[in-house]
């Protein structure tokens, strides 16, 4: 009898073994001639990549100026020194001088201006042209920005200030923030309070922690997004500059609390290697041999059309090759047989 090898792929997600190419042929004596195809070879892999994130977060701990706990109602915010993720993406919160006790932020003033009085609570009020400039750790690709801005008092329409990209062959992108439609007042307030931006996610805080809105006292922290244009692929990142013009009350002063840039890798799942050897008969049915790693959960299946598979055998290897034992199909003058790791 001739024992027939198809080329053939996988399925999806499975690490699974196939036969290639005609071998040999046998014959048992007791068995009516039954054509088999087993597996001597891996054909293909076919595996499920799947996209994920990198995040690098900016520090802004060294220019950070004034604290968020001291803002209006501004005890509810979490404090510096942690984490918070904002729609799926992470930002570290930077303290004011290494006081646990704060959350530090870095608030627009016009240059040379105090950004506290004497009692070390913000001065909103002070406006002019403003500029800080961060660095970001060497060799970080980025394909977005993502910060968490917002204001103090605010007009709908306004232009607050931007935010700028830099790589390091000199290109640059830029996030415009304008009052209403990606930044807005930081608290429920006659101030502008609502975004039209459909890509900005919003936290909302009480008691120093993360909550869902509605709250009793509304404040929260909005994240916007920059998508990077081509221009930056294959560079890495320079810095990033938070500049614009200070305006105070009413049309509005903007702070920055943190920065994180993302890029994408794909991920390909390291799929072993699975083999099936030659069958030698036995008097039920036939032998084969696997390799692939040992103490792992297998499903032998077989098939008449290399369609439909049914569960032929399975369990668990000891070895490997690890031998086993298969009976003979009755229903058909064929079979295929495959060897799948779930």
């Amino acid at each position: 009898m001739k024992i027939q090898v198809q080329n053939i792929l996988v399925r999806c997600g499975h690490a699974t073994a196939l036969a290639r190419d005609s071998v040999t042929s046998l014959e048992h004596p007791l068995i009516t001639p039954l054509k088999i195809a087993a597996a001597i070879s891996v054909v293909a892999l076919v595996t499920t990549s799947s996209l994920q994130a990198q995040f690098t977060e900016v520090d802004i701990n060294s220019q950070a100026n004034a604290d968020l706990q001291l803002y209006t109602d501004g005890h509810n915010y979490q404090l510096g020194g942690t984490q918070l993720n904002v729609g799926g993406v992470p930002f570290g919160l930077a303290e004011l001088g290494g006081n646990p006790t704060t959350t530090g932020v870095v608030q627009s003033t016009g240059f040379g201006q105090a950004v506290t009085n004497s009692s070390g609570l913000p001065i909103f009020d002070a406006n002019g042209p403003f500029e800080y400039t961060f660095s970001v750790p060497a060799g970080t690709h980025a394909e977005v920005l993502y910060c968490l801005m917002n204001l103090a008092y605010g007009t709908a329409g306004v232009i607050e200030g931007r935010v700028v990209v830099t790589g390091t062959r000199g290109e640059t992108a830029t996030l415009i923030l304008s009052g209403g439609f990606n930044i807005r007042d930081h608290h429920y307030s006659p101030f502008v309070d609502t975004l039209s931006d459909p890509t900005v996610v919003s936290a909302y805080f009480s008691n120093g922690a993360p909550t869902t809105p509605p709250v009793t006292t509304q404040i929260w922290l909005d994240r916007q997004k920059l998508v990077l244009p081509g221009t930056f692929s294959g560079d890495t990142i320079a810095s990033i500059t938070f500049q614009g013009n200070a305006q105070g009350n009413p049309n509005g002063s903007a702070f920055l609390v943190a920065l994180t840039l993302s890029t994408t890798n794909f991920v390909v799942p390291n799929i072993p290697f699975l083999g099936l050897g030659s069958p030698l008969w036995n008097i039920s049915g036939f032998n084969l041999t696997l390799q692939g790693p040992v103490g792992s959960n297998y499903e032998v299946e077989v098939s008449t059309d290399l369609i439909t598979w049914f569960p032929a055998t399975n369990f668990v290897s000891t070895s490997s090759p690890f031998y086993f034992s298969v009976r003979a199909a009755t229903n058909s003058n064929r079979g295929f047989y495959r060897a799948v790791m779930p």
